[in-house]
């Protein structure tokens, strides 16, 4: 597998357990570096440079391997700091001894130990050297090593040994360790297109490997195709459900909903069956969160917003059992039709860069108040948004 796929997938892996918003994977490569450092408080350092984007502190402080960053070693850090540029600390230079001490003197004794590049790169590696030395669980030794060996293309081991030694005569203090990693991080340029391209790739192999797990999941359980199936089966099929609903007038079905609503071939299939997993909401004003999918307001969303799905039931669903019950048995068919659109929906969502609300904090502890601790610890907040909206709309 291609090194930088295998990368962005644990990255998104770690984001998606930490409730880390990876819409800008630039921002969230310095978050995990913030959320790994040591000798510095990462909330106050998470606060300069990111504000109130959330994070879940909780679960960062109490998951197995809390002494040791978040990624797994030394090679995923060299890997994220490939992506971390600082050549513009160039044009500081003149003024880092008087405001950067510390950055000041790590160069000076790279250079003391010849293992300073020289030019605009220069500040570059400092900076990388810095983080690396920040990172929690790593082994200095080892990983500036392998920093300095890749740059220089020879053994740097005795040099490495003789500036960690130049380093711990030099003590620092945290409050000065916090202002010079805030001000590496706000300096620090990420190769971000390359990223957002290959977290789509990921995202989309994601959802493949979901989907191809779902129909092998199905073809187990219900054994080999028989005829009465296919039989029992045929207005189950998006053509016959598009059929009824012309029929009877109703668009209760997601292919019904989106043959009334007429939507453009340039609206992809995800923002289609948000709008029919909103439009099937009874219990809260759903039409103030459209323009969410639909950012240009137009005749289109208020077509959406003035058609809601009252009952998430296919019409041909409806019809099958109207026939059923005239025939003197009810086979007990699953009334939602298109339940598969309503649970893929839930599944994908995720709380990425939000605090947990007061009611999902609610149904965590009351639901999950059996279950082993440790279990419940390793519990994201997307695992219990899904179960909450689940659990509301009958689907456990």
């Amino acid at each position: 597998m291609d090194p930088t796929r295998l990368f962005v997938e644990t990255v998104l892996v770690v984001a998606q357990r930490y409730s880390i918003d990876t819409k800008d994977m630039g921002t969230v490569l310095r978050k995990l570096i913030v959320l790994s450092v040591k000798f510095v408080s990462q909330q106050r350092v998470w606060q300069a440079c990111f504000g109130d984007d959330y994070v879940d502190w909780e679960l960062l402080s109490t998951a197995p391997g809390a002494s040791r960053g978040l990624l797994p070693g030394v090679a995923d850090w060299l890997t994220l700091l490939d992506f971390c540029q600082w050549d513009d600390l160039c044009k500081h230079e003149a003024t880092m001894q008087a405001n950067q001490p510390l950055l000041h003197g790590l160069r000076a004794h790279m250079k003391a130990c010849a293992l300073d590049t020289g030019g605009e790169r220069a500040w570059t590696l400092v900076a990388k050297l810095f983080v690396l030395l920040l990172i929690k669980g790593l082994p200095s030794q080892h990983s500036i090593e392998s920093l300095t060996c890749g740059v220089f293309k020879t053994d740097t081991h005795d040099a490495c040994t003789q500036l960690l030694a130049r380093q711990a005569e030099h003590l620092y203090a945290p409050a000065e360790y916090e202002t010079a990693l805030v001000w590496l991080l706000e300096a620090c340029v990420t190769g971000g297109k390359e990223l957002h391209q290959v977290r789509a790739q990921c995202q989309a192999m994601q959802e493949e490997r979901r989907l191809n797990l779902k129909q092998s999941r199905i073809v187990v359980f219900e054994g080999r195709p028989r005829l009465r199936d296919r039989v029992a089966t045929v207005f189950k099929t998006e053509e016959r459900k598009a059929q009824v609903d012309v029929l009877l007038s109703t668009w209760e079905s997601f292919q019904g909903f989106s043959y009334l609503h007429q939507f453009p071939v340039t609206l992809s299939t995800r923002a289609k069956t948000l709008l029919y997993f909103l439009a099937s909401q009874t219990h809260w004003d759903w039409r103030s969160h459209l323009h969410r999918i639909l950012p240009s307001s137009g005749p289109l969303l208020e077509k959406v917003a003035a058609h809601p799905v009252t009952q998430p039931v296919c019409a041909c669903w409806r019809a099958e059992r109207e026939r059923e019950r005239e025939r003197g048995r009810d086979t007990h068919t699953h009334a939602r039709q298109d339940l598969h659109v309503i649970v893929g929906v839930v599944g994908s969502l995720s709380m990425d860069g939000s605090p947990p609300f007061p009611s999902l904090t609610h149904f965590r502890r009351e639901c999950f108040q059996s279950f082993p601790v440790t279990h419940v610890q390793r519990l994201t907040h997307s695992q219990v948004l899904c179960g909450s909206l689940r659990a509301r709309r009958g689907l456990l």
